[in-house]
């Protein structure tokens, strides 16, 4: 069953793209900016799941022409995209979920919410999982500009390991990159979610808690990518071992419970600003008179009688 919080947070942000003409602007603006970009990773990916090698094809031909300026211009807008989009993608999450709090606030419907009897619970999680489904095609293109940056990695390792007589890769090495790269990407993204309603919900402080939320995020992200090249150097290493495999769970183990804990500490952010912790009765349903019982017809006759005395 689905959080009302969700429904009605889903709803409303679908409602600010579908008429905001500034931010389908941008989403444009972005896609023609990230067109070569993704066109590159979609071929360094599949090229390196064949197995192509451009040592193998001989340097007059056009093929081995065509691969170099592939090569050379992958290098360029991989890392280059790689690092904006993410950038982007971190502020537009993070930006997201917190106005989703600041909206309450700012309209004073904070109170009207907490009066209708929804938990921390409730109102943490549903404001997380709207602000992130709404992201979720920047999120796409996230994924597939750093699938590309890892193939593209993998085939530098593969490249240099056959240079020096190490044992080679193969593409079950790069498919287990791959796989570890997409969950990575999604759970890191709905851990920036989660800090930044976390720190939204703050109102006493919230200057200084989303100041800091931005910079766990960076650090978490920095964190990601200092993992993913010890994976890397791991694997190249010794391919024929399972220490990659063991080292990219446990940092995927460890992203998780960050994730985890991040929309715990929503929650209790949340249930500072007043919310409660149980399901509570709204405000707007009042409690059913008591039933009429034998105890109560003699006081009601003996106020009968009073009153007549009186008159």
């Amino acid at each position: 069953m689905k959080s009302p919080i969700y429904t009605a947070e889903r709803r409303h942000q679908k409602h600010v793209l579908e008429t905001n003409r500034s931010g389908t602007l941008w989403i444009w603006v972005a896609v023609l900016m990230l067109v070569p970009a993704l066109l590159t990773a979609v071929i360094v990916v599949v090229l390196t799941l064949a197995g192509v090698d451009m040592r193998e094809i001989p340097p007059e031909t056009d093929l081995h022409r065509a691969l170099q300026n592939v090569v050379s211009a992958a290098i360029i807008l991989l890392i280059a995209m790689n690092v904006a989009q993410s950038l982007v993608v971190t502020l537009v999450a993070s930006g997201l979920a917190a106005e989703s709090m600041r909206r309450e606030h700012r309209h004073q419907t904070w109170d009207l919410l907490i009066l209708t009897g929804q938990p921390s619970r409730s109102i943490a999680r549903g404001k997380i999982l709207a602000a992130f489904w709404t992201f979720r095609r920047d999120l796409a293109f996230v994924v597939v500009l750093r699938l590309g940056l890892v193939a593209m990695a993998y085939a530098f390792f593969r490249q240099i390991n056959q240079d020096f007589g190490l044992e080679s890769l193969h593409q079950g090495h790069l498919l287990i990159l791959l796989a570890l790269t997409i969950l990575w990407t999604v759970v890191d993204s709905f851990m920036a979610v989660g800090i930044a309603v976390a720190a939204a919900a703050s109102v006493r402080f919230r200057g200084v808690t989303l100041f800091v939320a931005l910079g766990l995020r960076l650090l978490a992200l920095v964190g990601g990518v200092i993992w993913l090249t010890v994976v890397f150097n791991t694997m190249a290493a010794a391919p024929d071992q399972v220490g990659f495999v063991v080292l990219g769970g446990i940092g995927l183990l460890v992203f998780a419970i960050a994730a985890y804990l991040s929309v715990i500490i929503a929650e209790i952010a949340v249930r500072g600003a007043g919310a409660s912790a149980n399901i509570s009765q709204p405000i707007s349903q009042t409690p059913p008179a008591p039933p009429l019982t034998p105890e109560n017809i003699p006081n009601l006759s003996q106020t009968a009688e009073s009153s007549s005395v009186k008159v």
